[in-house]
């Protein structure tokens, strides 16, 4: 399974305002409106962390790196990307002409932590302190889209680092969450192994017991590479019980 981490980065609208308090700004006062100005990916597994602009590589070469890199994953990995990186990826992609790109699975490692943890704060620089004892790529604020978008090569470059930091950070953090997601895309079905974790593929796992549900019994078993629970395919009955 080819798993493709995944960041974007979004310029701001432009537009008129009479009042910086609440202001209410309508469609006929937008000067231009906001966009993807850049995207940093990288493949599980690969050291290389790939990065895209507008800036360096020009829209149309940027989007159509993002489309293809896309259109050949079998999932992404994002942080908060169900709420923010795939909508605006998808609108980008759809104002432009393309295509959708071949399905994929998404994996939100934001999702994943909101569901299975009570942390104070729920953003990747908070996340990767506690759990990696990393940081994200500090920066100026603001003041550093607005520089990008100015053309300041020297914004870029900090930009670039930013970026390429934020995506660089999302395989270790996969790694330590992978037991705890649920709902994962099957890697062992995808891989073509016919008994094996279902969160890592892996076939090092062991008997732990049995999963019941509403109706019926299922074999249990723990990952010995991840540390997932998964269970079997098919239903046990008495016969197989006696022999676990």
């Amino acid at each position: 399974m080819r798993l493709l981490d995944i960041d974007i980065e979004t310029a701001p609208a432009l537009v008129y305002t009479f009042s910086l308090f609440k202001p209410m700004i309508g469609m006929e006062q937008i000067v231009e409106h906001p966009r993807i100005i850049c995207f940093s990916a990288k493949w599980h597994g690969s050291k290389k962390v790939m990065f895209y602009s507008e800036h360096h590589d020009g829209r149309k070469e940027m989007l159509d790196q993002l489309h293809a890199l896309l259109d050949e994953a079998d999932a992404i990995v994002t942080y908060n990307g169900k709420r923010f990186d795939q909508p605006w990826i998808t609108g980008e992609l759809l104002l432009e002409g393309y295509w959708p790109p071949s399905p994929f699975a998404r994996i939100d490692l934001y999702q994943v932590m909101r569901s299975t943890t009570r942390f104070i704060s729920g953003k990747l620089d908070y996340a990767v302190q506690r759990l990696l004892g990393q940081r994200k790529v500090a920066h100026q604020g603001f003041s550093l889209w607005k520089d990008c978008l100015a053309g300041d090569d020297k914004a870029w470059a900090t930009m670039k680092k930013y970026a390429v930091q934020d995506t660089a950070l999302l395989e270790p953090l996969y790694d330590v969450l992978r037991p705890w997601i649920k709902n994962h895309p099957n890697v062992a079905l995808h891989n073509g192994v016919e008994a094996g974790c279902t969160n890592c593929g892996s076939d090092d796992f062991q008997r732990r017991g049995f999963k019941a549900t509403g109706a019926q019994l299922y074999q249990q078993y723990r990952c010995n590479k991840c540390g997932h629970w998964f269970r079997g395919k098919s239903a046990v009955g008495s016969t197989e019980m006696r022999q676990a």
